[in-house]
């Protein structure tokens, strides 16, 4: 009785044990696959042709990849999909248009919720930047761009939510406009011109300074990329003319600084 009872639980570690092999085995299945869609999306966004027809060979998934290769605008690769072995196939183009451009929308959404907590790299602008093949001139529903964000977007001390590192890494190495202006027509320095000046002391840039000093510093890092003070928005109002109206005395005197030197 005991044996055959030692039987039993022997077959049931057996049955379980090929269960879980099963399990592993569709886990495994599903992780290469989705390795291989993710390389195949990677391939495409960096327009490596040669790659895309092999990965093809490799995947089901050719509608997505057919919607990334228009997302990218890449002819070529657009080509390289909709045929397969000299003969056309069939790739379904119903709703094609809205899926790219949902797509498309979802991850310019994703950059700019990135931007508004000052999260730059892992996982952050700079990679998601790199990963969705986007370029860096994108701009939110409002018009304003990664530059307007930089500027805008404070923690709760007032301070900028952007450190001072992942700042001039962007202007340093991305792909910016840097007179882009909002649907209003504000460059970058006239957001920061409209901050309002508290006399208070934030940590920025591995210090303890003023608020007043923080935008100073942050003004002069665009204007130094050329950012042109001069501008004025739609309402014909200039960055200096704002930070004269804030009582912003230090970023008023290097606007209008530059101002002298540009005219």
């Amino acid at each position: 009785m005991f044996q055959k009872k030692t039987d039993q639980t022997t077959s049931l570690e057996n049955a379980d044990s090929a269960g879980q092999q099963l399990l592993s085995d569709m886990f495994q299945e599903q992780h290469e696959l989705q390795n291989v869609d993710t390389l195949l999306r990677n391939a495409i966004i960096t327009g490596k042709a040669n790659r895309v027809k092999t990965l093809l060979r490799q995947t089901d998934n050719r509608y997505d990849a057919y919607v990334e290769a228009h997302i990218q605008a890449n002819k070529d690769i657009i080509q390289i999909i909709s045929v397969k072995e000299n003969e056309e196939i069939e790739i379904p183009d119903n709703n094609l248009i809205s899926r790219v451009l949902n797509v498309l929308q979802q991850r310019i959404n994703n950059v700019f919720i990135a931007a508004s907590v000052g999260i730059y790299r892992e996982g952050g602008v700079k990679t998601l930047l790199q990963s969705y093949g986007l370029p860096g001139t994108i701009r939110d529903k409002r018009g304003c761009s990664l530059l307007h964000y930089m500027a805008e977007t404070l923690n709760e001390d007032g301070s900028p939510v952007w450190s001072y590192g992942d700042i001039k890494d962007y202007l340093d190495t991305g792909e910016y406009y840097i007179n882009a202006v909002d649907y209003k027509g504000q460059t970058v320095l006239h957001t920061l011109a409209g901050h309002q000046q508290i006399s208070k002391k934030v940590n920025w840039n591995e210090k303890d300074q003023l608020l007043e000093d923080v935008w100073f510093a942050m003004a002069e890092m665009f204007i130094k990329k050329g950012c042109n003070p001069t501008l004025r928005n739609h309402r014909g109002i200039s960055p200096v003319d704002i930070a004269v109206d804030k009582g912003a005395t230090k970023l008023s005197y290097i606007l209008r600084k530059v101002k002298y030197f540009i005219s």
